[in-house]
């Protein structure tokens, strides 16, 4: 009888749709492979692995590289920063008329370990690129402002409590006559608010623990991987461009990262920091 046959019964019912959507939302599988083993042993659903390909093709599927979450990541304190950060600002006390800028702020490893990007090529053909694994490296500090705070950045050997110091100074003398506020973590050698190190036109706001993807200068490292992916480096040189001075044009790609991140950290921010 029509309909009745082998066929329709291997077809996708409309519960292992909604499943299926389910776990390709929450990034259950690896595989093409893995998604027709789940459809047969949870839905008793046999069907030709193209055929797998076809229904993901109609859920829009993407092969995609899964963002990194901290096990000790606490999801109640990343939503209780975003909820709070508009108070935290006020909170800060700052005089009735003074200039504030607002910055976030990170540091990140570069070393010459290979990293490895996607590249665009042809069919069938498979793209060969250098590769050295040498544990060396420097660190790049940057600072990024909403609206015209601009940009700060410092290429170094290390990170300690000196540097971040000397970081901060950079920062405040960036315009000396305003109040800036920085967001960054709390990693151990960052100085809390209010700390006698800091330069007095500096104050700090930190992410909760194990939270990286609160911070939207996040995106800034991410672009410096894409220029230097993929190449063998003899030794981690200072970059040729001076690390004080971005380009408009990478300046105005940064601040499409950051512009959406800080929205989502603070959908009603306040003007007057930005």
């Amino acid at each position: 009888e029509r309909g009745k046959g082998p066929d329709a019964r291997n077809r996708l019912t409309a519960q292992a749709a909604q499943e299926m959507k389910a776990g390709l939302e929450a990034g259950r599988w690896r595989t093409g492979g893995q998604v027709r083993q789940w459809l047969q042993q949870e839905h008793n659903i046999q069907i030709a692995e193209g055929t797998v390909y076809k229904y993901l093709g109609k859920f829009a599927a993407r092969l995609k590289v899964p963002r990194k979450s901290h096990v000790k990541k606490d999801p109640l304190k990343v939503e209780a920063f975003k909820a709070e950060l508009v108070d935290k600002l006020a909170a800060l006390n700052i005089p009735v008329g003074k200039p504030v800028r607002l910055w976030v702020m990170d540091e990140a490893r570069f070393g010459l370990h290979t990293e490895h990007r996607r590249v665009w090529s042809l069919p069938g053909m498979r793209v060969v690129v250098p590769h050295q694994q040498k544990y060396e490296w420097k660190y790049v500090i940057g600072a990024l402002g909403v609206g015209k705070a601009g940009s700060e950045l410092a290429y170094v050997p290390t990170m300690n409590t000196q540097i971040t110091v000397e970081f901060f100074k950079q920062i405040a003398r960036h315009d000396p006559g305003s109040v800036h506020v920085v967001i960054y973590d709390g990693a151990g050698f960052h100085p809390e608010d209010h700390s006698p190190l800091l330069p007095e036109n500096v104050r700090i706001i930190k992410l909760p623990p194990y939270s990286p993807e609160l911070n939207p200068i996040e995106g800034l490292w991410d672009q410096l991987r894409d220029a230097i992916a993929n190449k063998v480096f003899s030794h981690p040189r200072r970059p040729r461009r001076s690390p004080h001075s971005v380009p408009s044009s990478f300046l105005e790609r940064c601040q499409t990262h950051l512009q959406p991140g800080l929205a989502s950290l603070a959908p009603c921010s306040n003007k007057r920091f930005l």
